[in-house]
């Protein structure tokens, strides 16, 4: 694989891959509608396989009231650095509230 660099969380390109994920994680299912940033452990990025880059995260979610879903996600970018979309390890798990069945 390509060598990676090591970018700074707070930098522009970072946040804005992080708006991104959140933004496209929350359209996937209404079950991660509620989902928050918890934190981002590292990002990295590397040269893709056609042009552009790959920003490689290591997020961390709040799912819905303390259901945290650590993950690694990837963030595509084309050569002029528009991002075209992303890659997660695994869909994250939520467990929704079950509503009792009513007293018979």
């Amino acid at each position: 694989p390509p060598p990676r660099s090591a970018l700074e969380i707070e930098s522009a390109e970072v946040q804005q891959a992080l708006r991104f994920v959140v933004t496209e994680l929350k359209r996937l299912s209404n079950r991660y509608r509620y989902t928050k940033l918890v934190a981002c452990h590292s990002a990295e990025q590397g040269a893709a396989n056609f042009n552009g880059t790959s920003t490689f995260l290591d997020l961390e979610f709040d799912m819905l009231k303390n259901q945290l879903s650590r993950h690694d996600v990837i963030v595509f970018r084309d050569e002029d650095a528009s991002i075209t979309g992303m890659a997660i390890d695994e869909f994250p798990e939520v467990v929704l509230r079950k509503i009792p069945d009513p007293p018979v």
